[in-house]
């Protein structure tokens, strides 16, 4: 979807955007991705999925209260 989009609108964004810029800001986020799968993968490794049931549960709890609460709307 990235690249498809970069090439219908590649132009008008080399327009608003330094071309170098776009490539450091590509690099740099692929290199972040990476780091932040391999963290998480070896997180993964040693404590489980544990938590993020508990995250769930924790954030489903929040946001049944504040509907009942009324602070956000249902939808």
């Amino acid at each position: 979807a990235t690249v498809y989009d970069g090439m219908k609108h590649g132009r008008s964004m080399t327009h608003y955007y330094d071309p170098m810029e776009m490539i450091i800001g590509f690099v740099l986020a692929f290199v972040s991705a990476i780091i932040a799968v391999k963290w998480m993968v070896a997180y993964l490794k040693s404590h489980g999925m544990e938590i993020f049931g508990y995250y769930r549960i924790a954030i489903a709890i929040v946001v049944g209260v504040l509907v009942a609460m009324g602070i956000i709307a249902d939808a």
